[in-house]
């Protein structure tokens, strides 16, 4: 069990990830605009250009869903060898997509213009470069109900008075990561199973059919829990290899401690709301699982995808990943033996635990914070209910962008909800662990 760990990741526009001030110092300094001096060396950016490449990136994605590969390879700048090797990768995996949408769009004032004289430096040879974010969204037939909106950090270079996509990836260096998919990375296979889709790459083994067959289970077990909305389907993906499951997370932390995540993304234009439900499984998730070890997983991850419209900033990982993992396994008392062993050692701090211990630390560390999780929301449920519980969580995610911080809001929503403060939800459900 060491290694069975899920996790819930919000996929959040750059400047929009609540890491607050700090990520805004670290754009200001790093990924500003090009000064006055630097854009006359580069060459001003004219009205005339952000045609062009709006022109463009509408080529870009009405070959993709037409499947035009001559148009969509037209686009990008054939001297860029490497680009090219992989956009046609792309390109032979969107095509087997069945996207009921997909646009492209540069978004001039939502960071300015991120090219630097180093970029400059770079392509010496072309006219231009400019570097603006490039909106992504796009559906999936019969699968998603609103857009994904995810963001790209395109390249585009100048030649002979024409714009071509040149890069996807030189603002690496500064956190700026473009999205990745599984298409991206070549071929892939869609299959329908009830309320879900499965996503994986041709070249590897799919879901085991014994995942479609609990996924429905599990779906139920999770709506025994949560009192709020549900997806009508969820996408199900697994990536071809671990390297590309990190990409495509973005993950900055060893994500060989899980084995599976809910991932869900956020469209700034519309009151941050969640769109695009997934769940990724790793590579190797499987072997040797039984049916009621992966319906335990897939409860948990069901929860997750449910819960996510609902959520915000303010719920702290410890009601996260608690809540799933006590839907995970149905609410069953014997899943807590990690902790009584931790309580009997000695080791049991009485406190919940941070957002950071649930990425940080050994297996057995991160897997206590979750047993710790998964304890303080089954205290919650037995001290005031289920249905509290969910009237208490629907509460706390409704503050979306309010002063104050985390603790202060949880506070406030358990004061709401059923009369008691944080301070005293700790200290019960530590004197409870204890006694």
């Amino acid at each position: 069990m060491m290694n069975g760990n899920t996790a819930t990741l919000r996929r959040l526009p750059t400047l929009s990830r609540i890491a607050g001030l700090v990520a805004l110092v670290v754009i200001c300094l790093a990924g500003a605009p090009a000064s006055p001096a630097d854009a006359q060396t580069m060459g001003e950016i004219t009205d005339a250009d952000r045609e062009a490449i709006a022109e463009l990136l509408e080529s870009r994605a009405r070959s993709t869903l037409q499947r035009d590969l001559q148009t969509f390879m037209s686009t990008v700048d054939p001297t860029s060898k490497s680009f090219a090797a992989r956009q046609r990768e792309l390109f032979d995996g969107a095509s087997l997509v069945p996207f009921e949408s997909y646009t492209l769009e540069a978004v001039w004032d939502r960071y300015g213009d991120m090219r630097r004289p180093s970029d400059a430096d770079r392509y010496q040879d072309a006219d231009n470069i400019s570097i603006p974010v490039v909106e992504e969204r796009y559906r999936i037939q019969s699968q998603d109900e609103s857009d994904v909106v995810e963001e790209l950090f395109l390249t585009f270079v100048k030649r002979d008075g024409r714009w071509l996509v040149a890069a996807d990836d030189d603002l690496n260096d500064l956190g700026f990561l473009s999205a990745r998919h599984v298409w991206d990375y070549g071929p892939v296979q869609l299959e329908n199973h009830g309320r879900f889709t499965t996503l994986t790459p041709t070249c590897c083994p799919g879901v085991p059919a014994r995942l479609l067959d609990v996924a429905e289970a599990g779906y139920e077990r999770a709506s025994r829990f949560w009192s709020g909305a549900r997806p009508k389907r969820v996408l199900v993906m697994v990536p071809a290899d671990g390297v590309q499951l990190k990409r495509i997370l973005q993950a900055t932390f060893d994500i060989d401690d899980f084995v599976a995540f809910a991932l869900s993304f956020v469209d700034p234009t519309n009151g941050f709301s969640y769109s695009g439900p997934r769940i990724i499984f790793g590579p190797g998730a499987f072997g040797g699982d039984s049916s009621g070890r992966i319906l335990n997983i897939m409860a948990h991850e069901l929860l997750h995808v449910m819960t996510r419209p609902a959520s915000s900033v303010f719920v702290p990982i410890f009601l996260e990943e608690g809540f799933a993992d006590y839907t995970g396994h149905d609410a069953d008392p014997g899943a807590l033996g990690h902790l009584r062993s931790v309580v009997a050692s000695g080791e049991f701090d009485g406190e919940f635990p941070e957002d950071y211990e649930f990425t940080t630390g050994d297996s057995l560390d991160i897997y206590t914070s979750y047993q710790e999780g998964h304890s303080a929301v089954r205290y919650f449920v037995e001290q005031w209910g289920l249905a509290n519980f969910n009237r208490f969580y629907l509460d706390l995610g409704g503050r979306r962008i309010e002063p104050g911080v985390t603790r202060y809001h949880v506070d406030a929503a358990m004061q709401d909800t059923v009369g008691v403060g944080f301070d005293a939800f700790e200290r019960g459900w530590a004197s409870s662990i204890n006694s």
